[in-house]
């Protein structure tokens, strides 16, 4: 991969230090100077750069502010300061950038390693998003080509059926209605992984959803479940966040259906907490079920994937995958805290944007 004449914004308000970075970046790229946030945003709008090299401290704005603003386009950051502070290293490495270092013991070979490491880092992000995009497309397109045909199977199997009450044999019955229910159970398949495909934030669907309302509507659309098993769901107390309200629904109540399916206690108990944390809000479903190997947590999360026959638990391995996905494009992230025989405890973390967003306008 060539890496010369790769185009390189150097955002530092020091003359002499930003002087000094373009020495050692030399003739191999196209620079871009900039003193100010300011001026450093606008080049990467308009130049697109393939690495923004970004000081901590600025007059105009805060350096993890500025690189929280760059880190969305995808443009790989490496922050640098003049002072080395693990604090602030940690902090930048979480808010996005690719790398820092402290200017002082900056060096030529050093700063371009890290500029190619970061640069085909961001390649493959993005190479890995056009093929997931491509895929869920196909996959998009597959669904629902599918979905009508299958209909049609189903409603002719039942008809069948029913026209076959008086004059057909109990095994013929018995074949066409075990048809009938497959091509249900195909029908629900093709549906949940359409919706799989299609779950995303459109800003136009976005807005301060109350997550007790959220638990609440989860659980009436489960009411025959919950009657069934005899399940108790408690909860209080939730906090209101910034989403699309039908995923955040579609999220708790996969997360519901599951721990309802996966229990053989008498009585399903389930708890639906939250706690605001470093800036997050973090959510906890957890559960008297019967628990997920912990060697199995991140396969639990992949589309079609079950660790159990259908003949044990029905389904079809997408309810936790669209709850991954949903939480992703809400810029979050969930996942299996613990599980044991005792049940599980599955946790979301979701920004909280009450402050940037004030709730009451």
């Amino acid at each position: 991969m060539e890496f010369t004449h790769r185009r390189i914004v150097v955002i530092d308000d020091d003359s002499l230090d930003r002087e000094q970075i373009v020495r050692l970046l030399g003739s191999d790229f196209q620079i871009l100077s900039a003193d100010s946030a300011r001026q450093g945003l606008d080049h990467c709008q308009k130049q697109n750069p393939d690495c923004v090299l970004l000081d901590y401290r600025l007059p105009d704005a805060d350096g993890i502010a500025t690189l929280q603003k760059i880190t969305p386009s995808g443009i790989p950051v490496i922050m640098l300061t003049g002072e080395g502070d693990e604090e602030v290293a940690a902090t930048a490495i979480k808010s996005g950038a690719f790398d820092y270092f402290a200017k002082k013991r900056l060096d030529k070979v050093r700063l371009h390693s890290a500029i190619q490491r970061a640069i085909e880092h961001a390649d493959l992000r993005r190479r890995l998003s056009r093929t997931r995009q491509e895929l869920e497309d196909l996959v998009g397109m597959a669904t629902s080509e599918l979905k009508t045909p299958l209909e049609d199977i189903e409603r002719t199997l039942r008809t069948a059926l029913v026209d076959m009450a008086d004059d057909g044999s109990v095994r013929s019955r018995s074949l066409v209605s075990r048809s009938a229910d497959t091509a249900n159970d195909l029908r629900m398949m093709v549906h949940q992984l359409l919706h799989q495909t299609q779950v995303d934030e459109d800003q136009e669907t976005l807005g301060w959803v109350d997550m007790n309302e959220a638990v609440a509507i989860a659980t009436e659309r489960l009411v025959d479940s919950i009657q069934d098993s005899g399940a108790k769901i408690r909860y209080g107390d939730l906090p209101t966040i910034w989403g699309d309200r039908s995923n955040l629904i579609q999220l708790i109540q996969n997360l519901l259906s599951n721990a309802i399916k996966f229990c053989e206690a008498e009585t399903p108990l389930i708890d639906v907490r939250a706690e605001s944390k470093s800036g997050q809000w973090l959510l906890t479903v957890s559960d008297n079920g019967i628990g997920i190997p912990i060697h199995e947590s991140e396969d639990i999360f992949v589309p079609l994937k079950r660790l159990y026959s259908n003949d044990e638990y029905p389904g079809h391995g997408l309810g936790l995958a669209a709850c991954r996905k949903i939480t992703q494009q809400h810029g979050g992230r969930i996942w299996l805290q613990d599980s044991d025989s005792s049940g599980s405890v599955f946790c979301i973390a979701l920004p909280d944007r009450s402050v940037e967003m004030p709730i009451n306008g």
